[in-house]
């Protein structure tokens, strides 16, 4: 496996893991797993889709202002 290959999974790993914490209901974990790994050397920016399924998971739980916060940070 070389090394476009294994990025692609982890990336791909990483979208199904933000939306499956965000599917129970958990964004504040989805959020902190997203802050945790941009935060260790800037090795992974979340992508739309990750954003999205915050966003999501916010507006289900009605924490919108969890949810503005989100928003702030994709400008």
């Amino acid at each position: 496996m070389n090394l476009e290959t294994e990025s692609m999974l982890f990336s791909t790993g990483f979208e199904y893991m933000v939306s499956g914490l965000c599917a129970m209901d958990r964004p504040r974990e989805a959020e902190d797993l997203v802050e945790d790994l941009r935060g260790n050397g800037g090795a992974i920016d979340p992508s739309a889709f990750e954003l999205k399924s915050i966003r999501y998971g916010y507006g289900r739980l009605g924490l919108f202002h969890d949810l503005q916060r989100v928003v702030d940070q994709m400008k």
